[in-house]
């Protein structure tokens, strides 16, 4: 946990890391510019950002990104008395930090991308349930087709969030849970509302800002609680308060948020930490989109697997930390 730690904070202390991030965010924007000049909807939006990213690489940090073709993921579940179909997401965000082609920490993120209209957008008050709770689901149609009771355990709350575009070419990335408390019971909102329904929340985590602090020995008491912790089925509450590497940002406000929150890891509900799974179908699904984006080669990956193949029609997009890489 000392290694990874520090190279962490090192990472983001890294002033090339920086302008690696904001020359990042400048050609997403113009990527999206390019795509609200031609009316293209969210599918097309999200595709140029993966495109943009694709391939991009700053000392151990490299970025996945792949569009893959395949039917639609739909799932069924109780939404209150009623059973439903709904489809799980259309971006599929993971982080992976590894030491040579050992995991040590991965995260996932699954985004429904909706398209702001003068500031607003409706929502499905089931696909939010869904993407909210996460309640007990079988495979009606696509990657899990035939899975019956499905549990993502979502112990963070940060596994759901949605994706709002807006015109002229910027992102508003959600946590589910935020959305919902922005919502209210209704089922449309308002851009401004959201600052104030993350704040009732105690949610609002804005900001990229973090300390570096200076680590030492002591770190193993913390893998030490972390592992007796997590044998009795308790979070990450100490662990979270001591790097953002392990927590998640829930209400980030425009574009250059979300890029600099992404690639410094601070999106999505932790999964597998220090070769514990906190999260085992959560993973299964993560170790999935992790072979669709070819990294089965550079990471140990456990052998079972959701359905084999991932064959979501989304987008999937990967940022891979191998700290024993300069």
């Amino acid at each position: 946990m000392r290694k990874l730690i520090q190279k962490y904070h090192s990472l983001l202390a890294d002033p090339g890391f920086l302008r690696f991030q904001h020359a990042r965010i400048a050609e997403v924007y113009d990527q999206l510019g390019q795509g609200y000049t031609n009316n293209e909807g969210e599918v097309a939006l999200v595709t140029r950002i993966a495109n943009t990213l694709k391939g991009q690489s700053y000392h151990g940090l490299r970025i996945h990104c792949e569009k893959i073709h395949g039917s639609k993921s739909y799932v069924s579940f109780n939404f209150r008395n009623k059973p439903t179909s709904k489809e799980l997401g259309d971006l599929i965000l993971v982080t992976v930090v590894s030491d040579g082609k050992r995991r040590l920490l991965q995260k996932l993120c699954i985004v429904q991308n909706k398209m702001l209209r003068n500031g607003k957008a409706h929502i499905d008050e089931e696909q939010l349930f869904l993407l909210k709770n996460f309640p007990l689901f079988s495979g009606s149609k696509g990657m899990f087709r035939g899975a019956k009771d499905v549990v993502f355990r979502n112990t963070q709350m940060c596994l759901g969030a949605y994706g709002f575009f807006e015109a002229p070419g910027e992102l508003i990335h959600v946590n589910a849970g935020v959305l919902s408390n922005t919502l209210n019971g209704s089922s449309s909102f308002t851009k401004t509302a959201l600052a104030s329904g993350a704040s009732n929340a105690g949610q609002h985590l804005r900001g990229n800002d973090t300390c570096v602090f200076p680590w030492s020995d002591d770190l193993m008491i913390l893998h030490e609680i972390f592992c007796i912790w997590h044998k009795r089925g308790f979070p990450l509450p100490l662990i979270s308060l001591i790097s953002p590497l392990f927590s998640s940002q829930r209400t980030l406000h425009d574009l250059h948020d979300f890029i600099r929150a992404w690639t410094s890891f601070q999106i999505g509900e932790i999964v597998y930490a220090f070769d514990h799974t906190l999260d085992r179908e959560a993973e299964m699904f993560s170790n999935a989109v992790l072979r669709a984006a070819g990294l089965s080669e550079f990471i140990d990956l456990s052998d079972d697997n959701i359905q084999g193949e991932f064959s979501v029609d989304s987008t999937i997009m990967v940022s891979h930390l191998d700290i024993s890489k300069e």
